[in-house]
Formats: structure tokens, sequence, C-alpha cells
């Protein structure tokens, strides 16, 4: 029995320490919302992310540009709004200055931001050996030459296939397949 009282006493102070907190008393949390919304028109950024840095905390703004992060620890948070095209604004919100408000909003209103880049050219990986593909298609089926007297007016219609497409396809026999009949314009006739 004296190894009971012990044992009790022990058992509850070890338990007191490893019980998860009580949830946090309401004054301790925070709702903070707003808008997001383009500076120049006044037009919700509707996907615009909205976080509190550093705190793992977010969401997106609605289609009216609404945003709503609930029950957040009261605690100094730079809140950041960020949308693709637009510049990223950040907000501070600092207990002091909402001392006693369990709710908090905080309007955003970002500007365009023009990202210039270098031209690029996107082509798709066959589009080149597809083009090669066409050109010794037309010489050998066709007989056409050089100054285009005979041209295939619809050659997106067609595919080409080689026995072994990892190899290179210059030396290998080469299958043509339309999709649709082919439109052929000759000016030899």
């Amino acid at each position: 029995m004296k190894a009971l009282r012990f044992v009790m006493p022990a058992l509850l102070l070890v338990c007191g320490f490893a019980a998860p907190a009580a949830a946090a008393p309401p004054d301790s949390l925070v709702t903070l919302r707003g808008r997001v919304v383009e500076a120049r028109t006044g037009e919700p950024l509707p996907g615009a992310s909205v976080f509190l840095a550093g705190a793992m905390r977010g969401a997106a703004a609605d289609r009216d540009g609404r945003w709503v992060i609930a029950d957040a620890p009261v605690a100094y948070y730079e809140v950041v709004a960020s949308v693709v095209g637009f510049r990223s604004q950040a907000r501070e919100y600092t207990p002091s200055e909402h001392a006693g408000q369990r709710e908090v909003t905080l309007d955003f209103f970002l500007e365009e931001q023009t990202i210039a880049l270098d031209s690029v050219l996107v082509e798709a990986e066959g589009a080149s050996l597809w083009r090669r593909q066409l050109e010794r298609f037309e010489t050998h089926f066709l007989g056409a030459g050089p100054g285009g007297q005979v041209r295939i007016l619809n050659p997106y219609v067609l595919s080409f296939y080689t026995p072994n497409p990892a190899a290179p396809w210059e030396g290998q026999p080469m299958t043509a397949e339309a999709a649709a009949p082919l439109e052929i314009e000759s000016r030899l006739l």
C-alpha cells in the first residue's frame, strides 16, 4: 500500500508533464482576414497567396479576393500577399497595435509587375526531326526538288515511323502514314 501511495503522486506528476497542452485561451488567438486587390483598378485577385512569413500558415484568396487565417496565436507576424504578375506586398501584424482584438483586417493592394525576359523559342522535341523526315519523304516519294515545284499542301496529316527510333533515322527505312488524303500541288503538270 505504501508503494502505491508513492507511485500514484509520481504517476500524476509525470502524466501532468506529458499531457498535451490545453487549448490556447481564446484571448491568445487572433483571426486575420482581408482582401487582395489590384492597386490600379481595385479588382480582386483570386488565388493570391497570403501567408504568415516563417509561421507555415496561409490562405488563398477566393474569387472576391477575400482571405482568412483563423486562430493564429497572438504574436508578431509579417503577413505577405503574392500572386504571379504582381509585386508582393508585406504588412505587419503586431499584438501591441491590436491589443484585445480577436479579428484584424489587413487589405493588400498589389501593383502589376512586368518581368522582361529574353525571347524564348518553344519547339516540340520531335519537330525538327519531323521536318527533316518530311523533306526526305517529299524528295524520295514525290520527286520534289529545289524550287518547290511539287509540294504537299497539308503536311500536318503525315506521321513518320522508323524501325529503330533510337538509331539515327537517315539510314533507316521510313514509313509514312497520312491521317487524311494528301493534297499535293505540282507545277510540273
